[in-house]
């Protein structure tokens, strides 16, 4: 409809990109992430968005200090890791 060509190379790493990839798959966001999970003292590989989720959900529940900062760290990195991309691309 829109005629626009869309690449679907990742900015980052040139592999195919998908929401799983760009956000979970991808060498620069899993770093990211690691770092994050590491500073949470949560040793967790990053998964699926699907898994991540889940994850979030269930660690990020309840009103505690440390739920809340589970949450908000979760939505910052993936927030930032789109903004980063969205930058380099256009």
């Amino acid at each position: 409809m829109w005629n626009i060509a869309v690449d679907d190379q990742c900015i980052f790493c040139h592999s195919r990109e998908s929401r799983d990839h760009v956000f979970f798959e991808c060498s620069f966001s899993t770093t990211v992430l690691k770092k994050l999970l590491v500073y949470l003292k949560e040793y967790h590989a990053p998964q699926s968005w699907c898994m991540e989720v889940e994850w979030i959900m269930a660690k990020g529940m309840g009103k505690s200090f440390s739920s809340r900062l589970r949450r908000l760290c979760f939505i910052v990195a993936i927030y930032h890791i789109w903004l980063v991309r969205n930058a380099a691309i256009f």
